[in-house]
């Protein structure tokens, strides 16, 4: 099943057989495998699925799963093209630097402009 969302993630035309693949994997119960569940994170960035995206971060975050600084600083540097998503960039923000992990500068900057939470 993760080599089918992977496989579904390649063209933006495949995001719906994607969107499919993820809900079938999660009403069976299959656990999220990072390399599939990030290109998934990635297609729904590039087709401004932003609330979806950031759904499938926290379900990496409660499997246990760390996606990488690259995926992270995709979804943090959304806040820039959606404003309304700052707090939730926020929390990315914050789990990547709880996990001692660092996003780059500009994004913080970007951040810190856009979210009134305190970061």
């Amino acid at each position: 099943f993760n080599a089918l969302l992977y496989a579904c993630c390649r063209e933006p035309s495949m995001l719906p057989s994607a969107r499919t693949a993820w809900r079938v994997l999660g009403e069976a119960g299959v656990a999220p495998e990072l390399p599939p569940l990030e290109k998934y994170i990635g297609s729904l960035l590039e087709s401004q699925s932003y609330d979806d995206a950031f759904g499938v971060f926290l379900t990496a975050i409660d499997a246990s799963l760390s996606p990488s600084l690259k995926t992270s600083a995709a979804l943090v540097g959304c806040c820039a093209a959606e404003p309304r998503l700052a707090q939730m960039s926020f929390a990315v923000f914050s789990t990547v630097k709880a996990a001692g992990g660092q996003l780059p500068p500009e994004l913080a900057r970007g951040l810190a402009r856009a979210c009134p939470c305190g970061g």
